[in-house]
Formats: structure tokens, C-alpha cells, sequence
């Protein structure tokens, strides 16, 4: 019995002290990482829908970086934002340089005409963020 006792302690032990180090995937202070590597991240609790012109995302933790979509730069979206924890930015990627759209909870349209049709990329960038995303393009 003491033996039994003695095992699942040990692994109560171990299943307590186990966590997901999700410190790798962090570039959210790293443009250059932003800019130019692909798609890295860990997620929690995740609801995404992508119908046609219709993006959204309900996260209860995300951690990383992940692309929505490559859009023309200078396409109009409008963004509805709601960030209930951590940190969270939208960026669009033009080649090498980074632009952030909001890094806040937002409800309003971009447009970036400058950016003449552009490739851009559209991305999400996260620091344990909890956060609810609409974009429609």
C-alpha cells in the first residue's frame, strides 16, 4: 500500500511541476523575427472562422506569431478588437518593414494607400493574450 501511496505521489509531482514553456514562441519585441519568420506559435482555447471576405478569432491564450492573410497593401479591412488579457498587436509585413495596425482593442477601418498593391501580409502577434478578433476585407 505505502508502495502505491509512494508512486502516485511521484506522479502528482510530476504532472504539478509540468508546464508548456511557450517562451520560444515569444516575438513580440522582435520586429525583425515578425517580419521574417513563418507562422510560430502555441494556442489555447482557440474558435476560428474564415468565410469568403470574413475573418475571426476567439483565443483564450495565444503566444507567438501567426499570419491571417496576404492582402493587396493598399485594401481597406475594418478590424474589431477586444483584448481581455495579455499583449496583443496586428501588423501588416511589406517586405522587411513591420506597421502596427492596433495594439488595443479597436472597432474602425484601415486603409494604406501608400503601400500601392503591395503584397502584404497580414499578422497576429501575441504575449499570452486572450483576445476576441473580427476582420472583414
Amino acid at each position: 500500500m505505502k508502495k502505491i501511496l509512494g508512486i502516485m505521489a511521484v506522479l502528482a509531482f510530476c504532472f504539478m511541476s509540468c508546464s508548456i514553456d511557450d517562451s520560444k514562441y515569444n516575438v513580440f519585441d522582435d520586429d525583425n523575427a515578425i517580419a521574417n519568420n513563418r507562422d510560430k506559435f502555441f494556442v489555447r482555447e482557440s474558435v476560428i472562422r474564415n468565410f469568403a471576405n470574413n475573418y475571426s478569432q476567439q483565443v483564450s491564450s495565444l503566444t507567438g506569431l501567426k499570419t491571417i492573410k496576404t492582402i493587396d497593401g493598399d485594401q481597406k479591412f475594418d478590424v474589431n478588437l477586444t483584448i481581455s488579457s495579455g499583449r496583443f498587436k496586428l501588423v501588416l509585413v511589406d517586405e522587411n518593414n513591420v506597421i502596427i495596425i492596433c495594439d488595443g482593442n479597436t472597432n474602425r477601418t484601415f486603409e494604406f494607400p501608400e503601400l500601392n498593391s503591395k503584397k502584404c501580409k497580414l499578422k497576429m502577434v501575441g504575449d499570452k493574450a486572450a483576445f476576441d478578433l473580427k476582420v472583414t476585407f
